[in-house]
Protein backbone atom coordinates (compact mmCIF):
# COMPACT_ATOMS: atom_id res chain seq x y z
CA UNK A 1 0.00 0.00 0.00
CA UNK A 2 1.68 3.25 -1.16
CA UNK A 3 1.60 6.29 1.41
CA UNK A 4 1.00 9.54 0.40
CA UNK A 5 3.69 12.09 0.76
CA UNK A 6 2.47 15.12 2.95
CA UNK A 7 4.03 18.24 2.21
CA UNK A 8 5.36 20.28 5.07
CA UNK A 9 3.60 23.11 6.41
CA UNK A 10 5.26 26.54 6.25
CA UNK A 11 4.73 28.59 9.35
CA UNK A 12 4.89 32.38 9.40
CA UNK A 13 6.99 32.97 11.89
CA UNK A 14 6.62 36.86 12.50
CA UNK A 15 2.76 36.35 12.21
CA UNK A 16 3.33 33.86 15.33
CA UNK A 17 5.56 36.33 16.95
CA UNK A 18 3.22 39.12 16.85
CA UNK A 19 0.01 37.17 17.89
CA UNK A 20 2.19 36.23 21.21
CA UNK A 21 3.07 39.88 21.35
CA UNK A 22 -0.61 41.41 20.78
CA UNK A 23 -1.72 38.42 23.84
CA UNK A 24 1.12 39.69 26.13
CA UNK A 25 -0.19 43.44 25.83
CA UNK A 26 -3.92 42.21 26.30
CA UNK A 27 -2.80 40.32 28.97
CA UNK A 28 -0.92 43.21 30.99
CA UNK A 29 -3.60 45.80 29.71
CA UNK A 30 -5.96 43.82 32.23
CA UNK A 31 -3.61 43.14 35.17
CA UNK A 32 -3.02 47.06 35.14
CA UNK A 33 -7.30 47.27 34.82
CA UNK A 34 -7.43 44.88 37.46
CA UNK A 35 -4.78 46.45 39.58
CA UNK A 36 -6.17 49.83 39.08
CA UNK A 37 -9.78 48.88 40.01
CA UNK A 38 -8.65 47.46 43.05
CA UNK A 39 -6.43 50.32 44.09
CA UNK A 40 -10.17 52.26 43.77
CA UNK A 41 -11.69 49.70 45.66
CA UNK A 42 -9.26 49.99 48.06
CA UNK A 43 -8.54 53.55 48.28
CA UNK A 44 -12.86 53.94 48.23
CA UNK A 45 -12.68 51.65 51.52
CA UNK A 46 -10.82 53.47 52.78
CA UNK A 47 -12.24 57.01 53.05
CA UNK A 48 -15.54 55.11 53.72
CA UNK A 49 -13.38 54.00 56.93
CA UNK A 50 -12.74 57.40 58.15
CA UNK A 51 -15.42 59.70 57.17
CA UNK A 52 -16.07 61.71 59.81
CA UNK A 53 -19.41 63.08 60.81
CA UNK A 54 -19.87 66.39 62.91
CA UNK A 55 -23.25 67.60 64.71
CA UNK A 56 -24.54 69.78 67.04
CA UNK A 57 -26.90 69.50 69.77
CA UNK A 58 -28.76 71.55 72.45
CA UNK A 59 -29.80 70.63 76.19
CA UNK A 60 -30.86 72.25 79.32
CA UNK A 61 -30.33 69.79 81.77
CA UNK A 62 -27.31 67.49 82.38
CA UNK A 63 -28.31 63.66 83.77
CA UNK A 64 -25.01 62.56 84.74
CA UNK A 65 -24.50 65.83 87.57
CA UNK A 66 -28.33 66.35 87.83
CA UNK A 67 -27.38 69.62 87.08
CA UNK A 68 -29.93 72.63 85.22
CA UNK A 69 -27.67 73.62 82.18
CA UNK A 70 -27.90 75.15 78.56
CA UNK A 71 -25.34 73.44 77.03
CA UNK A 72 -24.43 73.58 72.86
CA UNK A 73 -22.47 70.25 71.90
CA UNK A 74 -20.17 69.23 68.88
CA UNK A 75 -19.35 65.50 68.53
CA UNK A 76 -17.88 63.38 66.11
CA UNK A 77 -20.26 60.96 64.96
CA UNK A 78 -18.07 58.99 62.09
CA UNK A 79 -15.29 56.29 62.34
CA UNK A 80 -12.72 59.01 61.47
CA UNK A 81 -11.33 62.26 62.63
CA UNK A 82 -12.36 65.99 61.15
CA UNK A 83 -10.25 69.11 60.81
CA UNK A 84 -12.84 71.72 61.52
CA UNK A 85 -11.94 74.53 59.01
CA UNK A 86 -14.62 77.40 59.52
CA UNK A 87 -17.83 77.40 61.12
CA UNK A 88 -20.44 79.90 62.24
CA UNK A 89 -24.01 80.11 63.83
CA UNK A 90 -27.02 81.54 62.34
CA UNK A 91 -29.52 83.30 64.52
CA UNK A 92 -32.71 85.48 63.21
CA UNK A 93 -30.84 86.08 59.63
CA UNK A 94 -27.41 87.59 61.14
CA UNK A 95 -24.22 85.02 60.87
CA UNK A 96 -21.42 84.87 63.75
CA UNK A 97 -18.30 83.80 62.48
CA UNK A 98 -16.95 81.16 64.98
CA UNK A 99 -13.38 82.11 63.97
CA UNK A 100 -13.03 84.96 65.50
CA UNK A 101 -14.08 83.52 69.17
CA UNK A 102 -15.35 86.89 70.46
CA UNK A 103 -18.74 86.29 68.44
CA UNK A 104 -19.85 83.20 70.25
CA UNK A 105 -20.20 85.83 73.42
CA UNK A 106 -21.85 88.86 71.00
CA UNK A 107 -23.96 86.42 69.56
CA UNK A 108 -25.28 85.63 73.54
CA UNK A 109 -25.37 89.27 74.20
CA UNK A 110 -27.22 90.24 70.82
CA UNK A 111 -29.88 87.39 71.48
CA UNK A 112 -30.38 87.07 75.08
CA UNK A 113 -28.80 90.06 77.49
CA UNK A 114 -31.41 92.25 79.20
CA UNK A 115 -31.73 95.70 78.13
CA UNK A 116 -33.68 97.64 75.83
CA UNK A 117 -30.54 98.73 73.60
CA UNK A 118 -27.19 97.26 72.26
CA UNK A 119 -25.40 99.40 74.71
CA UNK A 120 -27.79 98.54 77.74
CA UNK A 121 -27.26 94.71 76.64
CA UNK A 122 -23.44 95.05 76.31
CA UNK A 123 -23.48 96.81 79.83
CA UNK A 124 -25.58 94.40 81.70
CA UNK A 125 -23.29 91.56 79.76
CA UNK A 126 -20.16 93.00 81.21
CA UNK A 127 -21.71 93.55 84.62
CA UNK A 128 -23.25 90.11 84.60
CA UNK A 129 -19.83 88.22 83.45
CA UNK A 130 -17.72 90.26 86.29
CA UNK A 131 -20.22 88.63 88.91
CA UNK A 132 -20.79 84.98 89.74
CA UNK A 133 -22.18 83.73 85.90
CA UNK A 134 -21.20 80.74 85.34
CA UNK A 135 -21.09 80.56 81.43
CA UNK A 136 -18.15 78.95 79.67
CA UNK A 137 -17.42 79.04 76.15
CA UNK A 138 -14.87 76.81 73.69
CA UNK A 139 -13.62 77.58 70.12
CA UNK A 140 -14.04 74.68 67.68
CA UNK A 141 -12.23 76.15 64.45
CA UNK A 142 -8.85 75.29 63.22
CA UNK A 143 -9.72 72.32 65.73
CA UNK A 144 -9.26 68.14 65.43
CA UNK A 145 -12.42 65.87 66.32
CA UNK A 146 -11.54 62.79 67.06
CA UNK A 147 -14.06 59.79 66.17
CA UNK A 148 -16.50 59.82 69.13
CA UNK A 149 -15.16 62.92 70.67
CA UNK A 150 -17.72 65.96 72.50
CA UNK A 151 -16.90 69.17 73.04
CA UNK A 152 -19.29 71.64 74.87
CA UNK A 153 -19.42 75.04 73.22
CA UNK A 154 -21.28 76.80 75.71
CA UNK A 155 -22.49 75.91 79.08
CA UNK A 156 -24.93 78.15 81.18
CA UNK A 157 -25.99 76.51 84.15
CA UNK A 158 -29.10 77.95 85.88
CA UNK A 159 -28.53 81.16 88.11
CA UNK A 160 -29.05 79.91 92.11
CA UNK A 161 -30.60 82.04 94.41
CA UNK A 162 -27.68 81.11 96.92
CA UNK A 163 -24.84 82.92 94.62
CA UNK A 164 -26.67 86.10 94.73
CA UNK A 165 -28.05 85.89 98.41
CA UNK A 166 -25.92 85.66 101.94
CA UNK A 167 -25.73 87.31 105.42
CA UNK A 168 -23.75 89.57 104.08
CA UNK A 169 -24.96 90.81 100.48
CA UNK A 170 -28.16 90.91 98.44
CA UNK A 171 -27.86 91.39 94.93
CA UNK A 172 -31.65 90.83 93.79
CA UNK A 173 -31.04 93.14 90.43
CA UNK A 174 -28.01 90.87 89.33
CA UNK A 175 -29.69 88.14 89.88
CA UNK A 176 -32.83 89.02 88.13
CA UNK A 177 -30.85 90.08 85.33
CA UNK A 178 -29.06 86.37 84.66
CA UNK A 179 -31.87 84.66 85.32
CA UNK A 180 -33.41 86.40 82.21
CA UNK A 181 -30.42 85.72 80.27
CA UNK A 182 -30.66 81.69 81.03
CA UNK A 183 -34.72 82.13 80.27
CA UNK A 184 -34.19 83.89 76.97
CA UNK A 185 -30.92 82.20 76.34
CA UNK A 186 -33.15 78.62 76.75
CA UNK A 187 -35.65 79.71 74.08
CA UNK A 188 -34.13 81.50 71.75
CA UNK A 189 -31.54 78.37 71.78
CA UNK A 190 -33.84 76.84 69.16
CA UNK A 191 -33.48 79.83 66.44
CA UNK A 192 -29.62 79.35 66.31
CA UNK A 193 -28.28 77.48 63.68
CA UNK A 194 -24.99 75.88 63.42
CA UNK A 195 -23.07 75.26 59.89
CA UNK A 196 -19.43 73.98 59.22
CA UNK A 197 -16.72 73.06 56.94
CA UNK A 198 -14.68 70.42 57.82
CA UNK A 199 -11.87 67.62 55.80
CA UNK A 200 -10.84 64.37 56.53
CA UNK A 201 -7.81 63.22 56.70
CA UNK A 202 -7.38 62.81 52.93
CA UNK A 203 -8.63 66.14 52.44
CA UNK A 204 -12.01 65.42 51.24
CA UNK A 205 -14.15 68.13 52.67
CA UNK A 206 -17.84 69.20 53.34
CA UNK A 207 -20.64 72.24 53.93
CA UNK A 208 -22.98 70.59 56.85
CA UNK A 209 -25.53 72.28 58.72
CA UNK A 210 -24.84 70.96 61.90
CA UNK A 211 -28.11 71.08 63.44
CA UNK A 212 -29.99 69.17 60.82
CA UNK A 213 -26.89 67.00 60.63
CA UNK A 214 -27.10 67.36 56.46
CA UNK A 215 -24.03 67.97 54.22
CA UNK A 216 -22.31 67.77 50.60
CA UNK A 217 -19.26 67.62 49.10
CA UNK A 218 -16.89 70.41 48.32
CA UNK A 219 -13.61 70.77 46.82
CA UNK A 220 -12.12 73.22 49.79
CA UNK A 221 -13.40 74.67 52.68
CA UNK A 222 -12.97 78.84 52.64
CA UNK A 223 -10.06 80.48 54.79
CA UNK A 224 -10.44 79.68 58.80
CA UNK A 225 -8.92 83.19 58.93
CA UNK A 226 -9.89 85.50 62.41
CA UNK A 227 -12.42 87.84 60.88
Amino acid sequence: MAFKKLKPVKVNVRSVELVIAVCVVVISLASLFVAFYQGRVMQKTLEANVWPALQVTTGNYNAERDQVEITFEMSNGGMGPAEVKSAVILYRGTLYDLNNAGNLGRLIVDCCAPGDSPQAKLENWRALNQGHLRLTTEGVVRRIFAPSETITIVNFSVPKPETYFSEDFRDEARFQDALTLWNTLNEERWNMSFSACYCSVFDQCWQADLTQAERQRVRHCPSSEPR
